[in-house]
C-alpha cells in the first residue's frame, strides 16, 4: 500500500481521490513520517543514495514510522528538484532560467511496496510521476493475467511523463521492489512549459527517449537470439544507471524475480535459467538475489549487440 510521506506546497496541488491497490486512495496533503534515522535502523528503511550523481551524494533514509519533520521535508524537496535537472540535463541543455522554473515546482512524495501499482492503465492522471529511489516497470497486463514488462525506470525517470499529453494511460506502472516515487501535479508542469519552453521541450524529448527504449525492446524480443537478448537488457539497465550515477562500480540493484525478467523478455522460466548459466559461462555478467554484477562490459555488450545511441544522452556513460 502506497504511503504518503511529505507534501511540499500542498496548496498547489489539487489532485482527485482515485483508488489505488488494497483500496488505499490518493489524497492530498496528509503528512507522515519522514525522518533521517540513525544507521541501526537502516534495515528497517529505504535507502535514497547516491542519486544525483557523483558531485552531489545524499545518504537520506525514510523511516516507516516516525513523525513529520519540516527541515527533511525541505531536503526532499531540494532533493527532487535536483534530481529532476540532473536527469533532464543528460539528454538536454537547460538554462539557468530553466533550473530556477523546476525550483517552483511542487510534489507529493510517496512510498511503495513491491509490486505496488503508481498508475493503472485507464487511469486519467493529474500528476507527473517522478523517481526518487528504487526501480519501476512500465507493463501490460494480458487476459491471461500474466505481464509484460515494456520497459524499466531508474531514479530520475519520468515513466509516466506521456500522461501530460494523452487522456488516459494505455499500461500500468509498478513498483519492482521497494520506491519512492515523488508527483508533480499537470498543472504545475503546464505553468512551467508556458513560462520555460525549453523546459518543455526537455519533458518532450523524455517521452521521445521512452519511445526510442520502446523500439529497441521490439527488436530486442522479437529479432535476436535469448542470450543476446538479456545480454542486451542487462547493457541498457547497467549503462543508464551509470549515467544516472546510481550504479556502484559493477553492481546494480534489480529487484527483479525470474518470472518478472521472463515477463520483460518473453521467456519461460525454464528458458531464462538455462540464458543467465550460458551468460555466466562466458564471464561477463551474473544476476543473483536482486543484484546484477558486471564483470566484463566489452564482453557483455558484444554478446547484446548493444550500441547505446538510442538512449540519446549528451555523454556517454562512466564505463
Amino acid at each position: 500500500m502506497p504511503r504518503i510521506m511529505t507534501q511540499t506546497r500542498c496548496e498547489a496541488a489539487s489532485f482527485d481521490t482515485e483508488p489505488l491497490n488494497n483500496g488505499a486512495s490518493r489524497s492530498n496533503c496528509v503528512p507522515e513520517g519522514v525522518a533521517i534515522p540513525p544507521a541501526s535502523e537502516a534495515s528497517r528503511s529505504v535507502p535514497l543514495r547516491n542519486l544525483i550523481g557523483r558531485h552531489w551524494f545524499w545518504s537520506v533514509q525514510i523511516r516507516r514510522a516516525g513523525s513529520f519533520d519540516t527541515n527533511n521535508g525541505s531536503l526532499l524537496l531540494e532533493l527532487a528538484h535536483r534530481i529532476l535537472v540532473r536527469n533532464l540535463r543528460e539528454h538536454s541543455q537547460l538554462a539557468d532560467q530553466d533550473v530556477d522554473q523546476v525550483t517552483k515546482l511542487s510534489f507529493v512524495v510517496r512510498e511503495y511496496e513491491p509490486n505496488d501499482d503508481l498508475i493503472r492503465q485507464g487511469d486519467r492522471p493529474k500528476a507527473a510521476a517522478l523517481v526518487l529511489a528504487g526501480t519501476v516497470g512500465r507493463y501490460h497486463l494480458l487476459s491471461s493475467g500474466r505481464r509484460q514488462y515494456l520497459s524499466f525506470h531508474i531514479v530520475g525517470d519520468m515513466p509516466d511523463a506521456q500522461g501530460l499529453f494523452i487522456d488516459q494511460m494505455d499500461h500500468t506502472v509498478c513498483a519492482m521492489g521497494h520506491a519512492v516515487i515523488a508527483y508533480i501535479p499537470h498543472v504545475d508542469v503546464v505553468k512551467a512549459f508556458k513560462a520555460r519552453p525549453p523546459l518543455g521541450f526537455a519533458i518532450w524529448r523524455e517521452t521521445l527517449i521512452d519511445a526510442a527504449i520502446f523500439r529497441e525492446a521490439i527488436t530486442n524480443n522479437s529479432a535476436r537470439e535469448v542470450h543476446t537478448r538479456m545480454a542486451h537488457l542487462f547493457c541498457e539497465l547497467f549503462y543508464r544507471a551509470r549515467a544516472s550515477g546510481v550504479a556502484a562500480q559493477n553492481r546494480l540493484d534489480l529487484p527483479f524475480s525470474l518470472i518478472q525478467l521472463g515477463e520483460a523478455l518473453g521467456m519461460a522460466i525454464a528458458t531464462v535459467n538455462r540464458t543467465l548459466q550460458r551468460l555466466r559461462a562466458t564471464g561477463s555478467v551474473d544476476f543473483r538475489d536482486g543484484v546484477l554484477t558486471i564483470r566484463n562490459w566489452d564482453r557483455l555488450a558484444k554478446i547484446g549487440q548493444f550500441d547505446p545511441r538510442y538512449l540519446h544522452l549528451k555523454k556517454a556513460s562512466p564505463l
